[in-house]
C-alpha cells in the first residue's frame, strides 16, 4: 500500500506568516496562511499555502513539491507544534471543515493553471 492510501489524516493546524521560500511569493503578499494536514503519525498529508493576493498552491502525496513549495518530508512532533520563539507565528488547531474549506477555495496556481 502507498503513503497516500495507508494513512487516515487527523489534524487539522494554520498559521499565519510573513516568511517566504521562494523570491516569486514575495510580490504574492507580505503574509501567508499556511494550512496542513496531518495524519496520526505526524506526518503531513496535505498542505495548503493561501497568499495575501489570492494565490494558492497546494501540495499533497500526488504532487509532493514545484518551485513554489513542497509538502513537508518529515513527520511533524509534539515539539513542532509548539511556539517558536524564532518565528512570528503559531501554529493553532482548526476543525477539519476549516481545512476543507480552504483546500476547495480558489485557484492553485502549481496544480489548476496550464503549464
Amino acid at each position: 500500500m502507498d503513503r497516500a492510501s495507508s494513512r487516515l489524516p487527523s489534524l487539522y493546524w494554520k498559521y499565519v506568516s510573513d516568511v517566504h521560500y521562494a523570491d516569486e511569493t514575495e510580490a504574492w503578499g507580505e503574509i501567508f496562511e499556511c494550512y496542513l494536514e496531518l495524519d496520526e503519525e505526524g506526518w503531513p498529508f496535505r498542505h495548503l499555502d493561501a497568499y495575501s493576493n489570492g494565490n494558492r498552491c497546494s501540495y499533497d502525496w500526488n504532487h509532493l513539491h514545484d518551485h513554489w513549495g513542497m509538502l513537508p518530508d518529515k513527520p511533524w512532533s509534539d515539539a513542532d507544534l509548539e511556539p517558536d520563539p524564532r518565528f512570528d507565528y503559531k501554529l493553532t488547531a482548526i476543525s477539519r471543515d476549516e481545512f476543507e474549506q480552504a483546500w476547495r477555495t480558489g485557484i492553485h496556481l502549481n496544480r489548476d493553471l496550464p503549464e
